[in-house]
């Protein structure tokens, strides 16, 4: 698991939740359990396993302590708290007894996650039984929930209805009373490529929070990605589609990114971006 802060919601998006979550609590505040406060155990509906089922571990001992983490502690929050977790799964795997989507529903329910992203999910979610089968797993976990996926649309990138795998992709899950504020429909990727999804909270007054789960492909050309990585499906897209002699899939990710999030913000939303970007951001040439 990625480290990660976990902090009260920022200012620029409180108005837009405290209908159903309250006030957040104060910064300055000491770090004890209050009357308000819910130290997280709890209890999954089955035993979390230490590593992931079907993946290769890394048996190699190291020095990082994976139960630690900087910011407020993730074993107490307060209850007025909205808890966001956000990570690379760097693959999720499907099969009939859905062990990994097991997993990764009991974790992200042990540490009381709210907002949930998984970027590269690397699964065709473009058949109906894939995603049936994760949002199941999802509410036997959370009861209600609301998924997004992103994907790529059949038409740009077909896959055959007995394969799973598929380069890329994105999961947005909002749990627990956050559901009902959802309005309007799933954000896509206009452009078909799926390297995003999202969908929208309403709270108090009209106030909007979007949020936005994004993955962008690894660095690369195409003389040296391989056939099927997100990078060549999104090069070969642009090209034919924009009928670009040499697209850059990274730069024209981030610009069309930037745009939706402008139509949004156009429209009042605050935007709460999760995003793999594959790259340093004070050293990404892709952005130029």
């Amino acid at each position: 698991m990625v480290r990660h802060k976990i902090a009260p919601p920022s200012r620029a998006y409180n108005s837009a939740l405290e209908t159903h979550k309250g006030p957040t609590t104060n910064d300055n505040a000491p770090s004890q359990p209050s009357p308000n406060t819910t130290t997280l155990t709890n209890t999954p509906t089955q035993t979390i396993p230490n590593f992931r089922p079907g993946r290769r571990h890394n048996r190699k001992s190291t020095s990082i302590n994976i139960n630690s983490a900087y910011g407020d502690s993730h074993l107490v929050r307060d209850k007025n708290d909205i808890r966001i977790f956000f990570q690379n799964v760097k693959g999720l795997t499907y099969s009939h007894t859905g062990e990994d989507y097991d997993y990764y529903m009991m974790s992200t329910q042990a540490i009381g996650a709210d907002i949930i992203g998984m970027a590269e999910t690397n699964t065709a979610w473009q058949h109906y039984h894939l995603r049936a089968s994760l949002t199941s797993r999802a509410r036997k976990h959370f009861g209600t929930t609301n998924i997004s996926f992103g994907y790529p649309d059949s038409t740009i990138d077909p896959v055959p209805d007995n394969e799973t795998f598929q380069s890329g992709g994105s999961i947005t899950m909002t749990t627990g009373s956050l559901v009902p504020m959802s309005h309007g429909g799933h954000i896509k990727d206009p452009t078909g490529l799926g390297r995003w999804s999202g969908h929208t909270l309403r709270g108090k007054s009209n106030a909007f929070l979007s949020i936005l789960t994004a993955y962008r492909a690894c660095s690369g050309s195409i003389g040296t990605s391989p056939i099927g990585s997100t990078f060549s499906r999104e090069y070969e897209h642009l090209r034919r589609s924009q009928h670009l002699a040499s697209p850059r899939p990274r730069k024209q990710m981030i610009q069309d990114l930037i745009s939706a999030i402008k139509t949004l913000q156009t429209s009042g939303h605050t935007i709460l971006l999760m995003m793999h970007s594959n790259a340093q951001i004070h050293e990404d040439q892709d952005r130029q």
